[in-house]
């Protein structure tokens, strides 16, 4: 055997055993669930980071989180939109009376944070994105785990508000394995390793004190903007404390419409995992080998990906006949590794994800090579 072919080899066994260890870890994670309601005594505050968000989908989501069964602060901080949303700002704080700050230039969705955190007067704070809607009871599912004192963060369940398109249709699949198959697995032993900024919420006395760090961490020597969840969410494990996924706190988010703004938004998120992977190195070892364990093993998958796609598309464009076979073997190993979906939401949603790994493999994926041939290019990318 060549070096090639068992370099092929481990990969592939790599591979099918990083899909068996999610859905093992992901089932041991079912049985783990918070049902006592936090005291409601404590308060909770929600911060909403608003910059040029299209005023209906505004609006809904400003008015999802003022009906939620849990009563909250709210803060909406406006960082320096156009005329149009801020219209819909104040015409929303005229009418419901919430907190509103109103900066008069950008100055990043960090800054936006950092502001609300700084004026909330909840011992937890909440994080919504201002093109996500929220269910009901999003809120106060999402902060039955403080009741664990050892809790620091959660985060919710994201799904895909906008599936009216095919390209709406496909990323609610990503969505559902990322949040209902990763992130569920990372809770058993509680070190999700990211608090999604479409819902999370946050012990404000733990992240407070680092709120500093957080407005000035650098990268290459440059402050960085994007990829606000994931070093939050870090700064919070690096102190010891557990970060749960919650998946009876949904909300509906949306989704890129167009190819180009997908492939951005994916650069901006692999950005983000490489800088936060390298972030969570210094301390990951000594608070969990769970942990541990799951960021070698996935940064071994992701980055020998690029290696295994570079050979195969080589092998392809010498040998044009390979793309029938490469397909064949990308559908089995979408179906193996989404199956989940087709247990859990029927064949039709399933095969979504078949669709998406398509996607994927022809036009997602190489986002992750372009992020890290831009890494110190800190630009937001989809505003």
């Amino acid at each position: 055997m060549n070096a090639v072919a068992l370099y092929i080899t481990i990969y592939t066994f790599a591979a099918i055993g990083y899909v068996w260890y999610r859905y093992f870890f992901n089932f041991l994670s079912r049985q783990k669930k918070y049902k006592k309601n936090f005291p409601k005594d404590q308060n909770v505050s929600v911060i909403v980071p608003v910059y040029n968000e299209i005023p209906k989908l505004l609006k809904q989501s400003i008015e999802s989180i003022l009906r939620q069964t849990r009563n909250i602060e709210l803060l909406v901080i406006n960082d320096g939109s156009n005329r149009r949303t801020a219209d819909i700002l104040e015409q929303l704080q005229h009418a419901y009376k919430f907190s509103y700050v109103k900066f008069k230039k950008n100055m990043g969705k960090r800054v936006a944070m950092a502001t609300g955190v700084k004026r909330a007067s909840g011992d937890i704070i909440a994080f919504v994105d201002s093109d996500t809607v929220l269910k009901p009871n999003a809120i106060e599912e999402l902060i039955k785990p403080f009741s664990n004192p050892k809790m620091g963060a959660t985060t919710g369940n994201a799904t895909v508000l906008n599936q009216g398109k095919w390209l709406g249709k496909l990323i609610a699949a990503r969505y559902y394995y990322a949040f209902n198959v990763e992130r569920r697995s990372m809770n058993y032993t509680g070190v999700v390793p990211v608090a999604s900024g479409v819902l999370a919420a946050f012990r404000k006395s733990i992240i407070l004190p680092k709120i500093e760090s957080f407005l000035n961490q650098k990268f290459l020597g440059k402050v960085q903007q994007y990829g606000d969840d994931r070093h939050l969410t870090n700064l919070v494990l690096e102190q010891g404390y557990k970060v749960f996924y919650v998946d009876s706190a949904v909300a509906l988010t949306h989704a890129p419409e167009k190819l180009f703004q997908l492939f951005k938004q994916q650069m901006r998120w692999r950005k983000s995992y490489i800088r936060e992977t390298l972030y969570a190195a210094k301390f990951m070892w000594k608070i969990s080998k769970m942990l541990t364990f799951d960021t070698l093993y996935t940064a071994y998958m992701t980055y020998n990906s690029i290696v295994m796609r570079l050979m195969a598309w080589a092998f392809i464009f010498l040998y044009p006949i390979l793309i029938l076979p490469y397909f064949i073997i990308v559908t089995i190993m979408a179906f193996v590794h989404n199956i989940a979906l087709f247990v859990e939401r029927g064949v039709k949603f399933g095969l979504q994800s078949i669709l998406y790994a398509y996607l994927y493999e022809l036009f997602v994926f190489w986002s992750l090579p372009a992020a890290i041939l831009t890494l110190n290019n800190t630009e937001w990318g989809t505003r």
